[in-house]
């Protein structure tokens, strides 16, 4: 069982769109950190979208790039 709890969260806009780009979209939703007390990486960022016809959540991840 993965527990995760809220440390923070900002009410915001994300953008949302069709394939290709088409339609796109402002709409509500929060930007939340979780604390990541279970997964090794540590805290974790994402974005809760509030879309009118679904809501759904996108997890933000580093990425290292090479010099």
């Amino acid at each position: 069982m993965l527990l995760t709890f809220q440390i923070a969260r900002y009410k915001g806009e994300g953008r949302l769109a069709e394939p290709g780009f088409q339609n796109p979209r402002w709409v509500d939703g929060e930007l939340v950190i979780l604390d990541g007390k279970h997964i090794k990486a540590g805290p974790v960022v994402g974005f809760v979208y509030w879309a009118p016809e679904y809501q759904f959540l996108v997890f933000f991840n580093r990425l290292r790039l090479q010099q």
